[in-house]
């Protein structure tokens, strides 16, 4: 090792320039005046002329890894504005708890108003219902209408209630956002040690 140094001091001494190392596709380390254009990407090493470490580069990044690098400064970037959002909006986590109950409240009050309207929509049904079969009974043959009817009736039944099962789901996703936002804001507000 210490002939190696010797080597470069010598060489450094003889053309009067900095000595530049490099390792080659081997691994091998290889010095000169210049690195070779196939190396230029790598990791290198500047010698000065008394054998001294000068100065490092290091290898230059691959696409996939800056690419990796700038997804994480945005996500860093977008957390810490939500981070921001959080302690702006809230000021306890008592303020968190209101704000979830309120917009529950409010989905279930929604869900309650949907549940009122499908038990009208059944009793119009069942009403509709009653009127074709007296037609029936009487002989009338034009319940066209009245099965048009019906059916609009149970389409709106059906849609209603597909709609209270994506308001339950709203309310789920709600619920479950808020007990992140409160166990972050509770990190934010009092870190850990």
């Amino acid at each position: 090792m210490a002939s190696f140094f010797f080597s470069i001091c010598c060489l450094a001494n003889a053309a009067g320039a900095n000595i530049k190392c490099w390792a080659n596709e081997d691994g091998v380390r290889e010095c000169g005046n210049k690195i070779p254009p196939e190396y230029s990407q790598g990791a290198s090493v500047k010698i000065s002329r008394g054998g001294v470490i000068i100065g490092e580069e290091e290898a230059a990044k691959s696409l996939e890894t800056i690419r990796k690098e700038k997804e994480a400064s945005i996500k860093a970037e977008e957390s810490r504005k939500a981070d921001q959002a959080l302690l702006k909006t809230f000021s306890s986590t008592e303020d968190l708890i209101l704000a979830r109950n309120r917009k529950v409240e409010q989905i279930d009050k929604e869900i309650i108003l949907l549940e009122s309207r499908i038990m009208k929509l059944e009793e119009n049904l069942q009403k509709v219902k009653l009127r074709i079969d007296a037609n029936e009974k009487e002989a009338i043959a034009d319940n066209i209408y009245l099965d048009k009817n019906a059916q609009l009736i149970r389409d709106q039944i059906k849609e209603s209630q597909q709609f209270i099962k994506i308001k339950e789901i709203e309310r789920n996703d709600i619920s479950l956002q808020f007990a992140k936002d409160i166990d972050r804001f509770n990190k934010l507000v009092k870190p850990e040690k």
